[in-house]
């Protein structure tokens, strides 16, 4: 007997899917601990708009009008990434960025994995943006 995968029992599009692959240990109880399926829905679909949020933000404070530097900020387990511009400081949230160092976890590594993949993902993305924006030409 084969189960659906939620994504699909759910009806997510690739984004909201995306979204739920990609969702920390702490997400996913916030997920599962949801009443129902309509609930479920709504919280990804809250994950999701989070996500556009920050990127669009971001789109905007990239704006070569822009001066912006950023920051990383950790506990080792938790990890906050800056973005202080001309205009606004933008932070992530304290539940984006956590990797677990629990004996579980270290046993089995599969979730350290992924959430050590999703901060070096960020800091590889903000190393690239310096990159191109030291080899812009100067106004």
């Amino acid at each position: 007997m084969s189960t659906i995968p939620i994504p699909q029992q759910l009806g997510f599009d690739e984004e909201e899917t995306k979204v739920f692959n990609e969702l920390t240990g702490r997400e996913r109880r916030r997920f599962d601990a949801q009443p129902d399926n309509n609930s479920k829905i709504a919280f990804i679909q809250a994950m999701v708009e989070k996500e556009k949020s920050w990127r669009e933000k971001s789109t905007k404070v990239l704006d070569p009008e822009y001066e912006y530097v950023y920051g990383i900020v950790t506990t080792a387990t938790d990890w906050y990434f800056i973005l202080h511009s001309t205009e606004t400081i933008y932070c992530t949230s304290k539940t984006e960025y956590q990797i677990s160092l629990t004996e579980d976890a270290l046993k089995d590594s599969t979730e350290l994995r992924k959430n050590v993949k999703r901060i070096l993902e960020v800091i590889v993305g903000l190393l690239k943006d310096s990159v191109s924006a030291s080899e812009e030409p100067a106004n």
